[in-house]
């Protein structure tokens, strides 16, 4: 009854309207409560992960919501306001996900996360008004506590009065390090949202209790084949 009544009151709203019909475009069929409650998750946590069988359209969930949104437009935030991240079961540590010094060449190793990080941290700075979104494909591949830790600790640290995390993420490297380095500390910023995206089987990892207190799950679990192939709605 609760969401009968949450669905008819959405229903109403132009917002949620504008979202349905923009992800039936792409011939994406949510129920009203999925569109309404992967919304709200994104607005109250920032980290969400969307858990289901495959073909139930988790990562196109993620990509074209981001897609609706404003794009970056400068020639410094140039791009797509998403990431997608394929996680690979040998990932043991953040050095996966936000690269490390390499002592041999004595230049620091980037990755496309670390970039993107920084893009959405200038963004911010630039109030500029765009969300940034990160999609960990598969995520529970690898251990999520192994290559996810220090941001699981960051995003549990809280938020200060202008919304960046009160504790940053430290990269590591030596005084003497020359060339392109990254910041030695980084706080998230508020315009940052992580979807992750699993599967259960007997291939993956499953969650620890760390990880689940830091995020807001969202099954999705039925699919309709009552409408396949989709529709496109031409508007």
């Amino acid at each position: 009854a609760i969401d009968a009544r949450m669905t008819a009151k959405l229903k109403g709203t132009r917002l949620f309207d504008l979202l349905r019909r923009s992800l039936a475009s792409y011939g994406l069929h949510f129920t009203d409560w999925q569109i309404a409650t992967f919304y709200t998750a994104l607005q109250t946590k920032g980290f969400v992960i969307l858990s289901g069988i495959s073909g139930t359209g988790k990562t196109k969930l993620a990509q074209h919501f981001a897609a609706l949104l404003p794009q970056p437009t400068t020639a410094e935030r140039a791009g797509q306001n998403w990431l997608f991240v394929s996680v690979r079961p040998d990932w043991r540590d953040s050095k996966s996900m936000l690269g490390y010094y390499n002592p041999l060449t004595g230049t620091y190793v980037w990755t496309p996360f670390l970039r993107f990080l920084l893009r959405a941290e200038r963004s911010y700075r630039a109030k500029d008004g765009l969300a940034w979104f990160i999609v960990l494909d598969e995520m529970n591949l690898a251990h999520v506590e192994y290559y996810f830790a220090d941001l699981l600790s960051v995003l549990e640290s809280g938020r200060d009065e202008e919304g960046w995390t009160r504790e940053p993420l430290r990269l590591d490297y030596p005084d003497e390090a020359e060339g392109n380095l990254p910041p030695r500390e980084l706080c998230l910023p508020p315009n940052l949202y992580i979807v992750g995206t699993v599967n259960v089987d007997e291939t993956t990892r499953a969650f620890s209790p760390k990880v689940l207190d830091r995020a807001f799950t969202l099954e999705l679990t039925d699919a309709d084949f009552g409408d396949y192939p989709p529709t496109f709605d031409e508007s």
